[in-house]
């Protein structure tokens, strides 16, 4: 729940103070794990690629090719797209996900159907 209100507090009520706050820690989070919490740090990276320095997007940038955790990869993303000029957008959104700008890939996971049409249409799953 917190990191919900954070959210709507930081990104959408774009609250000066808070905003403040998270991008300073999001600037930290670049050296020190520490400094920010796990919880937060998508939305603090959120405000960070929106109101810091284009080096700081360029660092999430690499954090989501990077990084072998896979949560930090996904905290990168979510905050990537929070990315209010059009470059970010340009350089992370392509067709099927499979590259990222023009300088790396993404590795891409074996896709698989959510549920197989066979299995909804069994007659013991409509009752």
């Amino acid at each position: 729940m917190r990191r919900e209100l954070v959210g709507i507090v930081a990104l959408w009520a774009r609250d000066a103070e808070i905003r403040r706050v998270l991008a300073a820690a999001a600037q930290r989070s670049l050296e020190d794990d520490a400094a920010l919490d796990p919880l937060l740090r998508s939305r603090a990276w959120a405000v960070g690629v929106q109101s810091l320095a284009p080096a700081f997007r360029q660092a999430i940038e690499t954090r989501l090719l990077e990084s072998k955790d896979p949560q930090i990869r996904q905290d990168a993303a979510v905050a990537l797209g929070y990315a209010e000029e059009t470059e970010s957008s340009r350089r992370v959104s392509t067709p099927h996900g499979s590259r990222i700008g023009t300088s790396g890939t993404l590795p891409i996971r074996e896709r698989r159907p959510p549920l197989s049409s066979g299995r909804l249409q069994a007659a013991r799953t409509r009752r």
